[in-house]
């Protein structure tokens, strides 16, 4: 089968997928998406993970981000915890590679397309692999990708997503089973619970009859246990 692609990127899309097939821990992934995947499909930043799907939105989101400002992922928060973006919606509607440059937009409401530029995302690439069984997906969504976009890179996107996918899937779920023998008091577990229900700080400790305080310190002892520096990397 003929790749229809430069015989130098034939090589760079023969060593990322080579590199995918062995990846075992998150760090690792990371290493990949900093040098092979960025030798094959350029870009600045690079938000994925798994999630439900909505007619328009993503819920339950399980994330891995390289160099992306996470800021952005609370701006597109819903009151329902779930994910939205018009290139999410777009995605979700076609199955099919999306191609964005904020510069030439027309067609996105001017609020979202107003956080775009404040976090400096760029050219945006989105695609995803889709489970129709289970209604659940992965999404991949590189940021500040070389312009102008082209079809060349919506294939480099669809040659690359499937091999993503699977080592995605296998982090995750390595780290979800380390992450279940973590232990958390009580306390925490209350914590967490309320968190995933997009509850802040103060409301936190309203409900559990707590310090916000308390609840910071709480918070805080839970992202030393899983390694993260922040609420939505908590999520």
């Amino acid at each position: 089968m003929s790749l229809a692609l430069p015989p130098d990127q034939v090589q760079a899309y023969l060593a990322l997928s080579e590199r995918l097939i062995d990846v075992a821990n998150e760090d690792e992934l990371r290493a990949i998406c900093q040098d092979e995947l960025r030798t094959f499909l350029p870009h600045h930043a690079l938000i994925c993970g798994f999630g439900h799907i909505n007619p328009h939105t993503v819920s339950g989101f399980r994330i891995l981000s390289v160099d992306f400002p996470i800021d952005y992922l609370e701006a597109i928060k819903q009151d329902d915890g779930s994910l939205f973006s018009p290139l999410m919606e777009r995605w979700i509607g076609s199955d099919a590679p999306v191609l964005f440059d904020p510069e030439c937009a027309s067609d996105v409401p001017n609020d979202w397309l107003a956080m775009v530029r404040e976090h400096d995302l760029g050219n945006i690439v989105a695609h995803g692999v889709r489970d129709l069984e289970s209604n659940a997906s992965s999404y991949f969504n590189f940021c500040g990708v070389p312009g102008p976009l082209t079809p060349q890179h919506a294939q480099r996107i669809k040659l690359v997503t499937p091999h993503l996918h699977t080592a995605l899937a296998r982090v995750l779920a390595r780290k979800e089973k380390a992450g279940s023998n973590l232990a958390f008091t009580p306390r925490e577990k209350d914590i967490l619970s309320w968190l995933y229900l997009s509850k802040t700080n103060w409301e936190i400790g309203q409900i559990l009859g707590i310090s916000e305080k308390t609840v910071k310190n709480n918070l805080y002892a839970i992202y030393q246990k899983i390694n993260v520096a922040n609420r939505t990397q908590a999520l």
